[in-house]
């Protein structure tokens, strides 16, 4: 270790018996082509290759093959290589591995041999200092004896309630320094922790996680620095520690249709917009759906929405856009919804003079002979004037409508 390798040694000598090799803070790539070495070392127990960072301007990603040959290493350290994607085959072969550490890389999420590889005999996984951002269900599933799995310092903010289910052997959780905002009542039920580090996440302290505050309380003898265990909204408990609130202050209420547009009218061709303002503790997710159409209303053409979706806006409306429009909103304690009908009129400035008409000239002053010209496509013109000058009344109305426009002339 701490020396300048740019590639492996050649161990082409055959180290039958070595069991501990140590190839931290080098510069060595972590390629499977460069692995091959490792059938020369049968024997081999612990690997560390952290600290390797071969271009400090590139991720790393380890291939498949990565590790085969090496079916009695027990120990692999691979912290702080920029590894950034991980092959579902890179750790074939690693039959006997108890111990990976890959702390400190650019992993995003739960690397693909851990969730749908063979890793039957992991027990201690540090995946510490990444920017992993959930652990949903079935991530463990791969892993029937873990007992420490290490996710502290990532981007953690959902944890699935089954995220844990059937991992009896689990005695070691580190959550601390995530993302967490909430946590599902028996997210933790069938493990037998002993240390459970969920502290400085940025809760928030609802009625939803008084289940939370009872088993910080009870178990607080597992769970490391309760103290640290802090609420972060709503703004009137926001510092405070979870386990000391009394229970009035974990408040919820229902969602309520605070503001929601009435019957909605829109010129063909104009910008519109359905407005559904939707308050509650927690606040409620906003979703619309449109009478008779199964699509999501984005979908339809120039429909997009804004303000947490509390606006729907349509850029261009038209005859597609007609309907019955409703907004559903909906947190841990309850939904509601309410309906707006948008009706679209037909734009008379943009198309009129594109349709037939009849322009009626009326002389109220005096009668007189009266002239007839037809206008091929813009229907009839007709007219009656007289000698004199007189005062013309003009009516331009489109024949399926009522008159639109009135002007004297």
């Amino acid at each position: 270790s701490n020396n300048a390798l740019s590639s492996y040694p050649d161990f082409g000598f055959q180290l039958t018996n070595l069991t501990v090799l140590d190839l931290s803070s080098n510069s060595l790539p972590l390629v499977s082509d460069n692995f091959t070495w490792a059938a020369d070392l049968p024997s081999l127990q612990y690997m560390n290759l952290s600290y390797n960072v071969f271009n400090d301007s590139e991720m790393a990603n380890l291939t498949a093959g990565a590790f085969s040959g090496l079916s009695k290493l027990r120990a692999l350290i691979l912290s702080d290589c920029n590894i950034e994607l991980i092959d579902q085959d890179s750790m074939s072969g690693l039959l006997s591995l108890q111990v990976l550490q890959l702390h400190n890389n650019s992993i995003s999420d739960m690397p693909a041999p851990l969730r749908n590889g063979d890793m039957s005999t992991l027990q201690i996984l540090n995946l510490s200092y990444n920017s992993i951002g959930a652990v949903r269900s079935g991530y463990l599933s791969s892993l029937p004896v873990l007992r420490i799995i290490d996710l502290q310092h990532n981007e953690v903010s959902q944890v699935s309630p089954q995220a844990f289910q059937g991992q009896q052997n689990i005695h070691s959780v580190y959550l601390n320094n995530n993302n967490i905002r909430a946590l599902s009542l028996g997210v933790f039920r069938g493990l037998r922790a002993s240390a459970l580090h969920i502290y400085n996440n940025p809760y928030e302290c609802l009625c939803t996680i008084q289940w939370l505050q009872t088993y910080v309380s009870k178990w607080s003898t597992v769970i490391p620095q309760s103290g640290n265990i802090t609420c972060d909204q709503p703004a009137s408990v926001a510092g405070r520690i979870l386990h000391t609130l009394p229970a009035a202050d974990l408040l919820c209420v229902l969602p309520t249709i605070a503001s929601i547009s009435n019957r909605t009218e829109a010129l063909e061709g104009t910008s519109t917009q359905l407005v559904c303002n939707i308050t509650g503790v927690p606040q409620p997710s906003v979703t619309w759906t449109k009478a008779g159409f199964s699509g999501s209303v984005t979908s339809l053409p120039g429909a997009f929405l804004s303000v947490s979706n509390s606006i729907l806006t349509i850029s261009s409306a038209g005859t597609q856009h007609i309907g019955v429009y409703t907004c559903t909103g909906v947190n841990s304690v309850g939904s509601i919804s309410a309906s707006v009908f948008l009706a679209v009129s037909e734009n008379c400035q943009q198309d009129c003079l594109r349709n037939s008409f009849t322009l009626d000239l009326f002389d109220f002053r005096s009668s007189g002979p009266e002239a007839h010209q037809d206008f091929s496509g813009y229907g009839s013109y007709d007219r009656a004037s007289t000698a004199t000058e007189g005062l013309l009344q003009t009516k331009l109305m489109r024949r399926i409508q009522q008159p639109l426009l009135n002007q004297s002339i």
